[in-house]
C-alpha cells in the first residue's frame, strides 16, 4: 500500500474535495471512486487529482452512510464523518478568534496547534500569522515557533507588541503534500488601553441625600483621548445592581428614590474598542420621610460650610425659599424649579441677596411650595448662624 497523504478540506457548503499529487499515480492507472453519498466529480490537472463528493439526502430523508472510501491505485482517503470532526485539522486556535490585548497588561500571543493525521510536518517557514490594521493592506507576516507538543499536535506560537488599534489576522500553514496554504478564517483583534481614573465627582462615599432628585456625576479618562461610553449600575446591594443608564454624558439624574434606603452604584467606562474599566462601588442613603421642613447642619458657620433646606413636596413643582430676620426683614430669596415629589434639598450659603454674610443669630425660613396641579402649601423652619 502506498504512502497516505493529507486531505484538503475546502470550506464550501455541502461538499468536500480531496487532492493527491498526480506524480503518485502512474500514467496507465485507472481511477476508481466509490461513494454512496450521491453524485461525485473528478478533475485531473498536470499536477493534481481532485475528487469532490456532493452530499445528497436519501429518498427517505435520512443521512447517507459516512463510511465512504475514495480508492486510488497508490493511496487511500477516508471520509469518516460528514460533520468534519474526523477530517484532518491542520490548525486550531489556542485562543478565541476575536480577542482584545491590553498592552499595559500583556503582549499579544499568536498561537495555534498544528496536527496532520498522516504525520507530515509543516513546510519551512510555516505556520504563519498574518495581520494588518483595519482599513489598510499593510500586511505583516510572523513565523510561529515550535513550542512543544499540545495534546495530539504541536503548539506553535510567537509573542508580539503592537500599537493601539484594530487589526485583522489569519493563520496559515503548508506541508509538502498541500498544493496551497491551509488557512483558518480571517478574524480580528484589538490593541487598546483601558479607561482610567473613574470616580464620583458629585457624591462622597456613604453620602446621605434626599429621595426626590439625585444627580450623579463622575469623571473618567481615556488614554487614547477618545470619547467614552458610560454604563451606570444601581441597586440595593452590590450584588443586585442593574444597568440604569448607558450613554456618553458623564452624569445621570435619578428621581423619586425610596425613603430611608441604602443604594449602591458603580460606573463602567467603555472605549470605542469595547475595552472597559469600572469604578469602585459607591454607597449612598436617602433620608427619612420628611414631615416638617428643616435645615442641616444647624447651627452652621457660613465661613466654613453651607446649610441645606430639606422639605417634602407632595407633588412635583417648584418652591420659593425666603430667609427673614426675626423682625421680618427679607435677607435672601430664591426659586428652585423642577422639583420632584418627595424629599427635596436646597443649598444655602448664609449670605443675603447682596452676597454679604448674615450676622450671628436666629432666622426664619419660609418655603412656599407650588405644585403642577395648581395647588400649593407653605412650610417653615428656623436656622441659626454662629461664626
Amino acid at each position: 500500500m502506498g504512502k497516505r497523504f493529507a486531505a484538503i478540506l475546502i470550506a464550501l457548503p455541502l461538499f468536500f474535495s480531496f487532492a493527491i499529487s498526480a506524480e503518485q499515480i502512474s500514467a496507465d492507472s485507472s481511477i476508481s471512486v466509490f461513494s454512496d453519498l450521491g453524485p461525485f466529480e473528478v478533475a485531473v490537472s498536470s499536477d493534481w487529482l481532485t475528487a469532490t463528493i456532493l452530499f445528497a439526502p436519501s429518498d427517505t430523508g435520512e443521512k447517507k452512510s459516512a463510511d465512504t472510501i475514495i480508492a486510488l491505485q497508490r493511496g487511500l482517503f477516508y471520509l469518516l464523518d460528514p460533520n468534519l470532526s474526523s477530517l484532518p485539522k491542520f490548525l486550531t486556535w489556542m485562543h478565541t478568534p476575536y480577542f482584545v490585548n491590553i498592552p499595559d497588561e500583556a503582549n499579544i500571543d499568536f498561537s495555534v496547534v498544528y496536527y496532520d493525521q498522516y504525520g507530515n510536518a509543516p513546510s519551512a517557514g510555516y505556520p504563519k500569522a498574518v495581520y494588518w490594521p483595519v482599513g489598510t493592506l499593510d500586511y505583516t507576516t510572523l513565523q510561529l515557533e515550535d513550542a512543544g507538543t499540545s495534546g495530539t499536535g504541536t503548539l506553535y506560537k510567537i509573542t508580539a507588541s503592537l500599537p493601539v488599534g484594530a487589526y485583522y489576522y489569519k493563520y496559515c500553514v503548508r506541508n509538502d503534500q498541500l498544493a496551497n496554504d491551509y488557512e483558518l478564517a480571517i478574524s480580528s483583534f484589538v490593541v487598546s488601553k483601558r479607561p482610567r481614573n473613574i470616580e464620583s465627582i458629585s457624591l462622597s462615599k456613604d453620602a446621605v441625600i434626599s429621595n426626590a432628585k439625585l444627580l450623579i456625576s463622575w469623571q473618567a479618562q481615556d488614554p487614547q483621548g477618545a470619547e467614552l461610553t458610560y454604563k451606570l449600575y444601581l441597586g440595593k446591594s452590590p450584588e443586585t445592581m442593574t444597568l440604569l443608564y448607558e450613554g456618553t454624558t458623564a452624569c445621570y439624574e435619578i428621581c423619586e428614590l425610596l425613603y430611608a434606603q441604602d443604594y449602591y452604584w458603580q460606573v463602567e467606562a467603555v472605549n470605542s474598542f469595547g475595552v472597559s474599566s469600572k469604578s469602585q462601588v459607591y454607597k449612598f442613603s436617602t433620608i427619612l420621610k420628611v414631615s416638617k421642613a428643616f435645615n442641616y447642619p444647624n447651627p452652621f458657620n457660613p465661613h466654613r460650610e453651607i446649610t441645606n433646606f430639606v422639605f417634602n413636596m407632595v407633588l412635583s413643582g417648584y418652591a420659593e425659599i425666603s430667609v427673614f430676620t426675626e423682625l421680618g426683614d427679607l435677607c435672601w430669596q430664591k426659586t428652585f424649579e423642577n422639583l420632584s415629589a418627595g424629599a427635596n434639598e436646597a443649598p444655602y450659603d448664609g449670605k443675603d441677596d447682596f452676597q454679604k454674610v448674615l450676622f450671628n443669630g436666629s432666622y426664619v425660613c419660609v418655603i412656599k411650595k407650588n405644585y403642577n396641579d395648581g395647588t400649593g402649601e407653605t412650610d417653615k423652619c428656623r436656622l441659626l448662624i454662629i461664626k
